[in-house]
């Protein structure tokens, strides 16, 4: 059987899992599968608890597929919603991996996207991935931009909303900042904010996790993976200067939590499930 959806022009991420050689290279598989296993785990619990919370996540039309060091995350469709999911689901994941030792890059684009399953294979074709894979080949850091595509889109959607909370939302997550590359060059751009990862408290103000700068550092040496190679101590200080630039005011100081008291709420959450 085979069974092909057609989603149209729809909004894709493509991320990539920096030092995934290393990481192979020196340690055992089964401790690599555990890795993976755990982050993404984390990742799946937190999104699902946030769903009992933020109405615009109760309307699941996400889906992702993982092969080796490479993730794509899409949406089905493209609306508000479904962007503000997105950038969720993104920001989460970039957090928790950061967190586990796993830095990634990657880029949002807005293209055509089709699903093709049989009955041994799930195929994903379209340009949005050629988009979102070429945009993020071309950093030189651990981040996550839009494509100017999308930026575009999610202006004409926001303009059709009118929703103040939403606009609130996407200043929250997206940031704009001059982006590292490899040939040198600093673009504006906006990208993800994966120094936090918070949601309004019962006062309305934002809590929950702020990385550590330690966490930075600590995320492309760990899994006994090298930093000594100058093109990966040049990616590390461009990442430390994102932290820096997105930290500099402290603005959310007393109502962060340490990533050991928020992923030891994670994990009891899991547990109880």
């Amino acid at each position: 059987m085979i069974d092909t959806e057609n989603y149209g022009k729809v909004n894709v991420c493509f991320l990539d899992v920096l030092g995934f050689k290393d990481l192979l290279q020196n340690n055992p598989h089964e401790y690599v599968v555990e890795i993976y296993a755990s982050v993404f785990g984390a990742i799946n619990n937190v999104l699902t608890d946030s769903s009992k919370t933020d109405t615009f996540i109760e309307e699941n039309t996400k889906e992702a597929q993982i092969v080796s060091d490479s993730i794509i995350i899409y949406e089905k469709e493209n609306s508000l919603r479904s962007v503000m999911r997105l950038l969720l689901y993104v920001q989460t994941t970039m957090t928790i991996s950061i967190i586990n030792g796993l830095p990634l890059r990657g880029a949002i684009a807005i293209g055509d996207l089709s699903k093709i399953t049989t009955n041994n294979s799930i195929s994903l074709i379209g340009n949005s991935i050629v988009k979102a894979y070429q945009l993020e080949n071309t950093q030189n850091w651990s981040g996550c931009i839009l494509h100017n595509d999308v930026h575009e889109n999610l202006d004409k959607l926001l303009q059709n909303s009118g929703n103040s909370i939403d606009e609130g939302f996407l200043n929250y997550v997206l940031k704009d900042y001059m982006v590292p590359t490899k040939n040198k060059n600093e673009d504006w751009s906006f990208s993800i904010d994966w120094t936090k990862c918070m949601s309004p408290n019962k006062d309305g103000k934002m809590q929950g996790l702020l990385i550590e700068k330690e966490f930075v550092k600590k995320a492309f040496e760990d899994h006994n993976k090298p930093i000594i190679n100058e093109r990966v101590q040049e990616i590390l200080m461009n990442t430390e200067k994102f932290w820096n630039y997105l930290n500099a005011d402290n603005e959310f100081n007393d109502l962060k939590m340490t990533v050991k008291e928020w992923m030891t709420e994670i994990n009891n959450t899991m547990h109880n499930k």
